[in-house]
């Protein structure tokens, strides 16, 4: 039962990210690497705050699984975020803020982010 209920969360958590509704996509002629190391320099020149870099890659081949390139930059600005969610603490779901980038099946890296 424990199973179904997170199962469930999961799903119903991750509709916003299979809707094109809020998923931008765009087309990168860099690595998955390149293209978030840019990104990553960008974000740090407008003065936001690089949280984390996470390489599901990296993290799959530890199971022994093998899956693409993907990797997600976790960012944000922490003073305009704080006042966000002092203002409204629900908006805590929806920061920080991620974007990522990978490879799809074809080979083609793109990189995506929720709006």
């Amino acid at each position: 039962m424990k199973m179904v209920l997170i199962v469930s969360f999961i799903l119903l958590s991750s509709q916003k990210v299979f809707s094109n509704d809020f998923l931008i996509k765009k087309k990168s002629s860099y690595s998955v690497k390149i293209t978030l190391d840019r990104f990553v320099n960008s974000a740090k020149k407008k003065g936001l705050t690089i949280f984390s870099r996470i390489d599901h890659q990296v993290n799959a081949s530890k199971l022994n699984l093998k899956m693409h390139e993907e990797e997600v930059i976790i960012f944000g600005n922490p003073k305009i975020g704080t006042a966000l969610m002092i203002e409204n603490p629900l908006v805590g779901l929806e920061l920080p803020l991620k974007m990522m980038a990978y490879s799809d099946k074809k080979g083609q890296v793109r990189s995506g982010y929720l709006t």
